[in-house]
């Protein structure tokens, strides 16, 4: 599956964890489709033999989760979907926020400030800023790259 888990069962209860494809960890693909990430969770529970579980969702996720439950409901035993509202919304804060962080020059960045002040014009929130450069990540020996897939995302 592409989800990147990590798991935990310490209370008895196995969970596994991961984020979407094109995000975190996860790998990165030439699509993002709300029915492929769907159809990704499916994949994952199929080859960890999972027969039947709960399922929690936010945000993207939570459009994810409603997927699964919808296409596959006799595998899921319940679900909790959290900050997520069931409709298609605008694309235009979406494409204006993707064209700003694609015209940020992360090859020429040498801190983060730098970045959240560059990026002050087009994303006015200073939460706003400070979330979606939580993206923004150092690498090692030097420069940045970005945590999602944002040429994908952006389209």
């Amino acid at each position: 599956a592409v989800v990147s888990t990590q798991s935990t069962g310490s209370s008895g209860i196995n969970a596994e964890y991961g984020d979407c494809r094109n995000h975190g960890a996860s790998p990165w693909y030439d699509t993002m489709y709300l029915p492929e990430l769907a159809d990704d969770v499916v994949t994952f529970a199929r080859e960890q033999g999972i027969d039947k579980f709960n399922i929690v969702g936010h945000s993207l996720g939570g459009k994810q989760a409603c997927l699964v439950c919808a296409h596959h409901p006799t595998l899921v035993q319940s679900a909790v979907i959290v900050d997520m509202f069931p409709v298609t919304f605008s694309a235009g804060l979406l494409d204006e926020t993707c064209t700003a962080l694609l015209l940020l020059d992360i090859d020429k960045l040498k801190t983060r400030k730098q970045a959240f002040e560059l990026l002050a014009n087009q994303i006015q929130s200073e939460s706003e800023r400070n979330f979606i450069l939580s993206n923004l990540l150092q690498v090692k020996g030097g420069g940045w790259r970005w945590r999602c897939n944002l040429d994908i995302i952006s389209r």
